[in-house]
């Protein structure tokens, strides 16, 4: 089951967060408190779809992401 939960939120992040937040981003100007809080939101979604605790190490989220 983990690994499904997996599949399933890396492909809902991959069809849905990434085309929203890259749409029309050549014309947008993001300041550093709007990029922070994207990854604040990535890393949330990797401890969702990894069943990581709160204190695990970003680095080990990214790398098991991919």
């Amino acid at each position: 089951m983990r690994g499904r939960k997996y599949d399933v939120l890396r492909e809902v992040w991959k069809s849905v967060a990434v085309p929203s937040i890259m749409y029309g981003m050549d014309f947008m100007a993001w300041n550093e408190n709007e990029l922070e809080k994207l990854k604040v939101g990535q890393n949330r979604a990797a401890r969702m779809a990894l069943n990581e605790p709160g204190y695990a190490a970003i680095k080990a989220l990214r790398g098991n992401i991919g």
